[in-house]
């Protein structure tokens, strides 16, 4: 699927459009506020693997509907190292459908659902996690079954080792995760490297 193509105010201080990061893979987070305690933890998570994040020539952008000034405030507060970008007028969260009814205590609002997508080098989102969980942290299992995989749906072996993209494309089969959460997201980055190992 087609990433949608969108321009907002940035926290570099100037507008990010997603079309400028063609070539390279992308996170979109969109989080529901700053500097809440679920927001949080999800937006220390990705920070303490930025590193990580960059070696896989991956980009990482946090965004909601807070505007600028609630975004450099929380992002100086945290050391955050990425850009966190501005959707005050809601054109993005309505666009990728994260603005929806919520539920609290019986109380209906409209609010954001926290969610992330994987976008490839090619602006096409090879990978959805919606309503990530709050705050939840889990310990990931990791077991590189790519062969068996290959086998188990009549593929021979290849000559070549397969491109990142396809082998990106089989993260469901090859990670074993306990829950749907914000570490959902780092474990793409710890297969990815196991992938890459020789």
């Amino acid at each position: 699927m087609k990433a949608s193509n969108f321009t907002l105010p940035s926290t570099s201080q100037n507008n990010y459009s997603l079309k400028n990061s063609i070539g390279k893979y992308v996170v979109l987070y969109f989080y529901p506020k700053d500097d809440t305690p679920g927001c949080t933890i999800e937006t220390n998570d990705f920070n303490k693997l930025l590193l990580k994040f960059k070696k896989l020539n991956c980009e990482i952008y946090g965004i909601s509907k807070d505007d600028l000034k609630s975004h450099h405030k929380f992002k100086e507060k945290y050391k955050i190292k990425f850009d966190l970008l501005s959707d005050v007028e809601l054109n993005i969260l309505k666009k990728y459908k994260v603005w929806a009814k919520k539920k609290f205590m019986g109380r209906e609002y409209m609010g954001v659902m926290r969610s992330t997508f994987l976008v490839n080098e090619k602006g096409k989102i090879f990978k959805i996690y919606p309503k990530v969980r709050r705050g939840s942290t889990v310990k990931l299992t990791i077991k590189p079954k790519y062969l068996k995989e290959m086998e188990e749906n009549g593929v021979t072996e290849p000559k070549e080792k397969p491109s990142l993209t396809e082998r990106l494309m089989s993260l469901n089969a090859i990670v074993s995760i306990a829950t749907a959460t914000t570490t959902s997201i780092i474990s793409t980055v710890l297969l990815i490297e196991k992938l890459n190992e020789p």
